[in-house]
């Protein structure tokens, strides 16, 4: 066998085996195979760099920007109380509902992240309305997929497939050349669900899914799920004030789960302890 077939075969069974027992995260061993190649000779270092330059990667890095701009903005989590004040408890109307608004997003965002999006509020509907997270997530994870073919930006390998068109001086598809097939698609696969879900998928949680301590806890006095990080910047008005002069709870009903500055952490910080800049604090409330 040619020693250069031999260097890559080594090196892909090499990457496949971090891929799968994880020892790395994804992004890493990607690097880490891409300078694998270039040390070993079998890329020139232009070549092993030109991914960068494709308009296929950076569109998909972007994507995946917007995505983590909406899971930080909180909205998936108003998202969720919304679904259910609309839709009630039934589980095919919250799979249905859930299923259309994953699909929807993943033809504008990468769908892994759009079902990533939508995951902590899939699991709060689990938790309040106790339906198994295995019904819900099937189902929503099958439309994020189909979802991607509602337009070329959803799905890498549409994303992929233009930027090799482009390559072959070939005219790629347009932005939504592909949605009425997606469409398609799409509704197929949330029909499957909204009609056969009954059969198909778990009615019960597995012995693993049993509610932690402190999920009993979050249950049995109503608190949300969701616990927001701050950082006091230089010119924050917070600065110098104690917690009871900031009026934090009485303007805005949050409360202060602790406050962190270095390796120190203060937890139900006292109504006169003082904040300082570049502290974070915990806090619960919307």
């Amino acid at each position: 066998m040619d020693p250069l077939m031999t260097t890559v075969l080594t090196i892909l069974i090499a990457t496949v085996i971090m891929l799968v027992s994880e020892v790395f995260r994804i992004d890493v061993v990607a690097i880490i195979c891409m300078l694998a190649l270039g040390w070993t000779g079998v890329l020139m270092p232009q070549e092993a760099l030109s991914g960068f330059s494709s308009n296929a990667v950076i569109a998909m890095i972007a994507v995946m920007i917007l995505g983590q701009g909406i899971a930080n903005t909180g909205i998936m989590d108003r998202f969720s109380r919304a679904v259910l004040d609309r839709v009630g408890t039934k589980t095919s109307s919250v799979i249905g509902v859930m299923s259309l608004s994953v699909g929807v997003l993943s033809g504008l965002v990468q769908n892994i992240a759009a079902a990533a999006l939508f995951l902590p509020g899939i699991l709060n509907i689990s938790r309040r309305e106790k339906i198994p997270a295995s019904a819900l997530i099937m189902p929503i994870g099958f439309a994020a997929i189909v979802g991607g073919t509602l337009s070329m930006v959803g799905s890498g390998p549409l994303i992929l497939i233009n930027d090799l068109l482009r390559s072959a001086d070939l005219a790629p598809y347009g932005l939504f050349s592909v949605t009425p097939v997606g469409i398609l698609l799409l509704l197929s696969g949330i029909g499957f669900f909204f009609l056969f879900g009954r059969f198909v998928l778990p009615h019960s949680a597995s012995p693993g899914e049993s509610a932690s301590e402190q999920d009993k806890l979050i249950e049995a006095l109503h608190l949300p799920h969701h616990i927001w990080h701050y950082v006091i910047p230089p010119d924050s008005a917070l600065a110098g004030k104690t917690t009871e002069q900031s009026g934090v709870w009485g303007r805005f009903n949050l409360n202060i789960l602790g406050i962190s500055q270095g390796r120190e952490a203060k937890y139900a910080p006292w109504r006169e302890a003082k904040f300082e800049v570049g502290q974070e604090m915990a806090l619960l409330g919307n």
